[in-house]
């Protein structure tokens, strides 16, 4: 809610003008999220993709392998602590390709749901940008 307030407030839509956006786009995005349990249900991960060996990278980005990181950090609350511990998930894919194996992992070695383990949260800038980049924008609107 609050970032609709800025929106407005900001002058950049009429309030009107904005929530009509924000339905179509909510619309848009429902229709879009609703063949994913179709695909899902028709794709689903292997389990042995899923479960490992001790020796095997799981994060490429980080070079973090279950037997010497993940589960030694058994202990850990969560994904986002598990991230901290072993930077899996802090490289350039930000956790895009070992995010869902590194929960398996975690919530295997804890004999618990992948749903308890909670995500890692998306640091930002997901993308970095270098001074060059700004200075090259042009953009003086600001200032």
């Amino acid at each position: 809610m609050r970032a609709e307030k800025r929106q407005c407030s900001a002058g950049k839509l009429a309030e009107d003008d904005y929530q009509q956006q924000c339905t179509e786009l909510r619309q848009q995005r429902a229709a879009l999220r609703s063949l994913r349990p179709f695909l899902a249900a028709l794709y689903p991960i292997p389990k042995q993709a899923q479960k490992p060996h001790d020796d095997v990278t799981i994060c490429r980005c980080e070079q973090v392998m279950p037997g010497k990181f993940v589960r030694p950090r058994a202990g850990c609350i969560g994904m986002n602590q598990l991230k901290a511990f072993t930077r899996c998930g802090m490289g350039p894919c930000q956790g895009r390709m070992c995010g869902h194996n590194a929960a398996v992992i975690l919530a295997e070695t804890q004999q618990r749901h992948v749903s308890e383990t909670v995500y890692a949260r998306a640091r930002f800038p997901l993308k970095p940008v270098t001074l060059a980049q700004l200075a090259l924008s042009g953009d003086d609107s600001e200032t």
